[in-house]
């Protein structure tokens, strides 16, 4: 067996671990906080010893910048994909995200400040090109909103979308999803 055909599998190992290690910081973050949780913590929580982790990720600054990429790299794959995407378009796929990735949303609202500067600029520049698609989006159904009035009107719909990441109970995307779709629209017609 030649070293390139073993490597195949040891590269699909490594980013299994890597995405598991991930996954458990994410968790871990998100329920403890920052300070609280320490890198022996996330390698026990996702099956390797503490230093182990080392070898995935050069520091917990490094892992958090990773789940938070992670989070922004989900959120634009589920956004629509046509810059003239309808409003319900961009709610649906929000609601969706938010459902699918709550630990991430909180984890954005509870520990992004721990993210070094030029990595928050960064994440910040992606989440206003992300609202400025819907606030597009909005002004289009709406053309007698002013930039401004829609900028509010889209943040605190989106804001109103976040609050279920909030919550200490998951909710039930099969009820809730439709529930948010709902008044998400309401609020943005309003």
């Amino acid at each position: 067996m030649s070293a390139r055909a073993g490597a195949g599998p040891a590269a699909g190992r490594r980013a299994e671990r890597r995405a598991l290690i991930l996954d458990a910081a994410r968790h871990l973050l998100r329920d403890q906080g920052w300070h609280a949780v320490g890198i022996d913590e996330i390698g026990t929580a996702s099956g390797v010893t503490g230093p182990a982790v080392y070898r995935y990720f050069a520091s917990k600054d490094a892992l958090l910048t990773e789940a938070l990429n992670h989070a922004a790299e989900e959120l634009w794959s589920s956004a629509p994909l046509s810059t003239d995407a309808p409003l319900e378009a961009w709610v649906e796929s929000h609601v969706g995200f938010v459902l699918a990735n709550a630990d991430l949303v909180e984890l954005w609202y509870a520990e992004s400040r721990h993210l070094d500067p030029d990595t928050r600029a960064a994440q910040r520049r992606l989440q206003r090109r992300y609202l400025d698609g819907w606030t597009t989006a909005l002004r289009a159904r709406r053309p007698e909103l002013v930039v401004e009035d829609a900028r509010t009107m889209v943040r605190a719909a989106v804001g109103l979308i976040h609050a279920v990441a909030h919550a200490d109970a998951h909710p039930h995307p099969e009820r809730t999803g439709p529930l948010l779709v709902r008044m998400t629209r309401a609020a943005l017609d309003g």
